[in-house]
Order: structure tokens, then C-alpha cells, then sequence
């Protein structure tokens, strides 16, 4: 199976923020088994590190050390891995429970109202 290229990033620094986090909370909640992967080990493939690579690259034009790009790197991806843990977590537990998403919802719904 060829390596899909992947899409080109913006280069500011906000928006490549964004993107990155959106489109990995995205992947991580379509695709269970990859969140499941990373939890096990770091995610080394081309599309995995052509993210890295750009919001390392972004971190350093705006003249951070390559410890706090790390650091910052982290900083952005860890908030999204603990989101994308709970809804993983939730759905889990209602899947066990019987019951649906919607149904929760409407639970909490009332509850707040």
C-alpha cells in the first residue's frame, strides 16, 4: 500500500496549532485502535511525524529552544490525548451500561436545566 502525502500545513503558527489538534483528536476518535496504539507506544509513521516535524519547525521560527518546542509540543497534543481518553472512557462505559449516547445527553441535559 503506498504512503499517502500527506496535506500541506499552514505556517502560522496558530492555525498549525489548530490543525494539528483538530485533525488528531479527529483521527484518534474515528480510529479507536490507533488511539489504543499510541497509548502503547509512540506513533512513528510518515503522517505522524509530518505533523511533528511542522509544529517543531513552527515552534523554532518563533525562536523557542528545541527543549521548549518539545515542551510545547506536549503542551498541545496532551489536553487533545486526554479529551480524546474520555469520550474513549464514556463511550465504554455506556456501551456497558446499555445505554446510548443520546440518552446521556438528554440525562445531563436534565440535569443542568
Amino acid at each position: 500500500m503506498p504512503v499517502r502525502r500527506p496535506e500541506e500545513l499552514p505556517r502560522e503558527w496558530d492555525a498549525l496549532l489548530e490543525t494539528i489538534a483538530g485533525r488528531t483528536r479527529t483521527t484518534l476518535l474515528r480510529h479507536p485502535a490507533v488511539y489504543d496504539a499510541l497509548r502503547r507506544r509512540a506513533l512513528t509513521t510518515p503522517s505522524a511525524m509530518h505533523g511533528m516535524e511542522a509544529l517543531l519547525e513552527s515552534f523554532d521560527r518563533a525562536g523557542l529552544s528545541a527543549s521548549d518546542a518539545v515542551s510545547a509540543y506536549a503542551a498541545v497534543l496532551m489536553p487533545v490525548l486526554g479529551n480524546v481518553a474520555l469520550v474513549h472512557g464514556r463511550s465504554a462505559t455506556l456501551t456497558a451500561e446499555g445505554r446510548s449516547e443520546r440518552e446521556e445527553r438528554a440525562r445531563v441535559t436534565d440535569q443542568l436545566v
